[in-house]
């Protein structure tokens, strides 16, 4: 797929040839592709129905990853954004390792903000403050999840149960927090 333009909330064609010949994927872990020409694909997937059940239903979820994740740029605060992008990395690339998980995806901050849409400076003191709530620790870009059903419960919008509350380190008051309410003149 072509990048996403998130503010214009279009896709982004390409614009000289040597965009559409020759596109750029960069891969995280160690893969192997395959080339399947379009035509070939599409025999193949009329000769084999389940095949092609299969292709349509990957893409469906794909589409439905992506209109997720744009969701939740535009709707959703970068706390939110970071717990649902960690819950996510942790059913594709989770593993328990002891008491706690690990995600196998070494990420870096900044790699973490471009999937969110924030910046890094906005990651870091929100993954900084995770840890603090001892929810996860990082350790050379290694995610241990040390609390992974707290993590997903947050993840997914629930309350934080009152037993939890002790772990958890509350939010700096704003300025306009301190001075107290506003009053009207």
């Amino acid at each position: 797929y072509w990048p996403m333009d998130i503010h214009q909330k279009r896709l982004q064609t390409p614009t000289t040839p040597a965009q559409v010949l020759n596109p750029v994927a960069s891969a995280l872990l160690d893969s192997q592709v395959l080339v399947i020409p379009r035509d070939e694909l599409l025999w193949l997937m009329g000769q084999k129905p389940d095949l092609a059940m299969r292709v349509t239903k990957l893409v469906g979820l794909r589409r439905r990853r992506i209109e997720n994740r744009l969701r939740n740029i535009m709707f959703r605060p970068n706390r939110d954004r970071i717990l649902l992008l960690l819950a996510e990395l942790l059913e594709s690339h989770g593993q328990q390792v002891g008491e706690h998980w690990e995600i196998r995806l070494r990420l870096s901050h900044q790699e973490l903000a471009s999937l969110i849409g924030a910046t890094r400076e906005t990651v870091t003191v929100t993954l900084g403050q995770l840890q603090l709530e001892r929810l996860i620790r990082i350790e050379r870009r290694l995610i241990k999840v040390l609390d992974r059903n707290r993590l997903i419960a947050e993840a997914n919008g629930a309350p934080i149960a009152v037993a939890d509350m002790g772990s958890r380190v509350p939010a700096p008051k704003s300025a306009a927090a301190r001075r107290g309410p506003l009053e009207l003149k």
